[in-house]
């Protein structure tokens, strides 16, 4: 997306939504924990290397389980990025990505 084509005021973003895999097999207790921790670690280091800005998890239990704001860059780039995700690669949630646009300063721009 261009800079350009947006209002004054309104920047690029991209949102991710993070769905719970239906069907999923219950895990053990202890793998869950694990398979969490590392699943927090990764998305740890995607808030600190800038290729996310915000990231959290969703209070209710619904099968919307987290929300992510990425900084405007291809798609395919941020589904590259997150494919390591232990969560991910494991089949217990699946990555949804959309453009969006967002008032400027919604979440620090750090550089790459």
């Amino acid at each position: 997306m261009s800079d350009e084509s947006f209002p004054p005021g309104m920047s690029p973003y991209v949102l991710g939504l993070l769905y719970r895999v239906a069907g999923r097999a219950d895990l053990d207790e202890n793998v869950a924990e694990e398979l969490q921790s590392a699943h927090v670690a990764h998305i740890q280091r995607l808030l600190d290397s800038g290729v996310a800005l915000v990231a959290g998890p969703l209070l209710d239990d619904g099968d919307l389980r987290g929300v992510l704001l990425f900084p405007d860059r291809p798609l395919d780039e941020i589904r590259a990025a997150f494919g390591d995700d232990p969560a991910v690669r494991e089949g217990r949630l699946s990555l949804e990505l959309h453009p969006l646009m967002a008032q400027d300063g919604i979440a620090p721009v750090r550089p790459r």
